[in-house]
């Protein structure tokens, strides 16, 4: 097999990755930006590619960029959490591995493989909303919800009157029933 074979297949199996995968070179231009790290970022493919870091990533600097960290100061990066809003001003929680490239003792390219975490962190806060939720004291719960009565509605409106009297008629029958109205009526005073 031919260096370009090689590099056919390489280049295959780094667009078929769940992961995002972004190479820069020795003079900080992007030389690998796979689809998956295109999507991560909200980016296109060509307006990375062959174009210099600093210019594409005006906000990142070598002391906030673990990929300019590691071609500039030979810093490996492992397995580190890092949220960052997109283009579209998305903000998103990757976990980034960020390596020097070397041969024969030189560093030739940095290599950052970033695994996106977004559905997992808001996974997360949810279940440990949920959790609180939970384990918050019934009492609590029950000081929480306002509770009404018959007795806290007003009004002399004869329809609103004879609405209260059908609505303390449901109230004794085992039968569930539907509450419908515009919103603003005070469906909820009555359920």
């Amino acid at each position: 097999m031919k260096n370009r074979d090689y590099i056919t297949c390489i280049q295959s199996v780094l667009q078929l990755m769940d992961e995002g995968v972004h190479i820069v070179d020795t003079e900080g231009r992007s030389i690998v930006y796979n689809r998956a790290m295109a999507r991560l970022e909200k980016m296109e493919t060509r307006d990375v590619l062959r174009k210099p870091f600093s210019e594409v990533f005006k906000d990142l600097t070598p002391e906030n960029s673990t990929l300019l960290q590691a071609l500039e100061n030979h810093a490996s990066t492992w397995r580190k959490e890092q949220t960052y809003l997109n283009k579209d001003g998305k903000q998103i929680t990757t976990v980034n591995t960020t390596v020097p490239v070397t041969a024969d003792g030189e560093v030739i390219a940095a290599v950052e493989i970033a695994k996106n975490i977004t559905d997992i962190q808001q996974m997360t806060s949810t279940i440990i909303e949920l959790r609180k939720e939970i384990d918050t004291p019934k009492k609590v719960r029950d000081k929480q919800i306002r509770h009404y009565a018959f007795s806290d509605l007003y009004g002399q409106n004869a329809a609103f009157l004879k609405t209260v009297e059908l609505a303390k008629k449901a109230s004794r029958a085992p039968a569930s029933c539907i509450i419908y109205g515009e919103t603003g009526t005070g469906k909820e005073l009555i359920a």
